[in-house]
């Protein structure tokens, strides 16, 4: 079973920042993964919460601010004031660091996700994606099948992972299985016995979030998942 660094070592770190993977890195971690979103100016930052408010000191929409003012922000003192120097980090930024060094599982936001493909994240990830390769191991994730879609037609040997907060129906087992996802990621609280044998009677690795405590992580080894995110490394549940 995989232990996935949730937004990296966030347990003790601040969320999705260079440092949090830096320190996921260091202390073990095989695999992390982190959110992307877009700024006003089409800039891809690593940020989870469609505003500023509960990681920055900062007030609104992470699309309403540029980079230019973004990077500014502190995104650190939200966890601890020992952390104000930590910002947040552009998506290239972290390719370059670690893209080479650990798995990555990316996943896009909702509010990235436009109808307009002038305007949406899936274009501008494919190419910096296809930019930073070859890269150790990526995965593209997210609760917006939209996205997925894009994503197998700009990047046809991307592996994509099927995001739901619950269970499948099954319009979306179907879609699952038309998009050829290597993986499914559920809710710890929403997943069964019946749920993991259906995903890995169609060939697809069962993964969930979030690991709070040991209460779930005995669920998910008993339901024998292939994977879970968790905001603690590996190391601290033992």
């Amino acid at each position: 079973m995989d232990f996935i660094a949730h937004r990296g070592y966030s347990a003790k770190f601040p969320e999705n920042t260079e440092l949090a993977f830096e320190q996921a890195l260091l202390y073990g971690a095989k695999i992390i993964e982190l959110d992307v979103t877009l700024t006003k100016d089409a800039k891809i930052v690593v940020i989870h919460d469609a505003t500023l408010d509960r990681t920055t000191k900062a007030k609104g929409l992470v699309a309403d601010y540029s980079w230019h003012e973004l990077k500014e922000l502190d995104a650190g003192s939200w966890k601890d004031e020992k952390f104000s120097h930590v910002r947040i980090p552009l998506f290239s930024s972290v390719l370059e660091k670690f893209g080479k060094e650990i798995a990555i599982n990316v996943e896009i936001k909702k509010e990235s996700v436009f109808l307009d493909e002038d305007q949406t994240i899936e274009p501008r990830l494919a190419e910096m994606l296809s930019m930073f390769a070859p890269l150790k191991h990526i995965q593209v994730s997210s609760f917006e099948p939209l996205a997925l879609h894009r994503m197998r037609r700009l990047l046809p040997k991307a592996e994509l992972c099927y995001l739901t907060k619950e269970k499948l129906n099954p319009d979306q087992r179907e879609e699952m299985e038309y998009l050829e996802v290597v993986a499914q990621h559920v809710c710890i609280d929403d997943v069964d016995e019946a749920e993991v044998k259906l995903a890995h009677k169609a060939g697809i690795q069962i993964r969930t979030f979030t690991i709070k405590n040991k209460s779930d992580l005995a669920k998910a080894k008993a339901l024998q998942v292939d994977g879970v995110f968790s905001d603690f490394l590996e190391s601290d549940w033992t």
